[in-house]
C-alpha cells in the first residue's frame, strides 16, 4: 500500500506552508514542505498530540486556540497542559449561537492574554470603557457561623443543650420546651419520646421574645 500511495503521490512538495507549524507525528517545528513519505507516515502512525503540545511549550507558547465548529481537542490538550501555565481555548460549539459563542471565546481568548481587535467586535456608535467602572469593595456578605444560643442571646432564658436520646423518664416535660413545626414528623417523634405534649413554632417563639423583652 505504501508504494502505491507513493506512486500516486505528487514527485515533488507541495507549496510552502503560510505559517510555521507543529508535527503530530515527529513533535517538530515544521516551516518548509515536506514531501510525500511525510504524509504516508501521518496517515499511518499514531497522533502524538502530546509531542506537538510539548514542543510548543517548550518554545513559549501559552494559549492554544482550537479553530472548529465543535471543540474535539480541547480536552486532550487540557490533559496535555495539566500541570503547566498554559490555556486552551474553544471557537464555536455544536447548538449554540455562532455570533455569542465566537465572542465569548475571543473574550476567554483576551483575559489568557491573546490579542484581541475589541472594537471589530462592537455594534456602530459602540465604544469600550475600562472594566470595573468602580473598585472592588473586598466586602465578604457570606454568613458567618452562629454559634450555640446562650442567655445573652435570649435574656431572661437559660438554654441547655442535652442528649434527646435519654429514656423518657429522665426528661421533664414541665420544664422542656420543644422548638420545630407541629407538622414536622421528626419533631412529633421527639415530641413524644420526651412526653411533651405539644411542639412549639419557633417563630411563635420568637414573637412571644419580642413581645416581652
Amino acid at each position: 500500500m505504501e508504494a502505491e500511495i507513493l506512486a500516486a503521490a505528487p514527485s515533488s512538495p507541495i507549496g510552502e506552508p503560510i505559517c510555521s507549524w507543529y508535527s503530530t507525528v515527529t513533535g517538530d517545528l515544521v516551516c518548509e514542505s515536506l514531501a510525500a513519505d511525510y504524509w504516508f507516515d501521518n496517515l499511518r502512525s499514531t497522533v502524538r498530540l502530546d509531542l506537538a503540545v510539548e514542543a510548543a511549550l517548550r518554545n513559549g507558547h501559552r494559549l492554544f486556540i482550537e479553530v472548529s465548529p465543535h471543540p474535539v481537542l480541547t480536552y486532550p490538550l487540557d490533559v496535555a497542559l495539566d500541570g503547566s501555565e498554559a490555556y486552551s481555548v474553544s471557537t464555536l460549539q455544536r447548538d449554540l449561537p455562532g455570533v455569542g459563542t465566537f465572542v465569548w471565546s475571543a473574550a476567554n481568548a483576551w483575559v489568557r492574554g491573546a490579542h484581541v481587535d475589541r472594537g471589530s467586535l462592537l455594534r456602530p456608535g459602540g465604544q469600550i470603557v475600562s472594566l470595573p467602572p468602580y473598585p472592588f469593595q473586598n466586602t465578604p456578605f457570606w454568613y458567618q457561623a452562629v454559634s450555640a444560643p446562650n442567655e445573652s442571646m435570649m435574656p431572661g432564658l437559660t438554654v441547655a443543650w442535652r442528649a434527646a436520646l435519654a429514656p423518657r423518664a429522665a426528661a421533664s416535660a414541665e420544664n422542656t420546651l420543644l422548638l420545630g413545626d407541629s407538622d414536622d414528623e421528626l419533631a412529633a417523634k421527639v415530641a413524644a419520646h420526651l412526653g411533651i405534649a405539644e411542639v412549639t413554632r419557633l417563630r411563635e417563639m420568637l414573637m412571644w421574645l419580642r413581645s416581652t423583652v
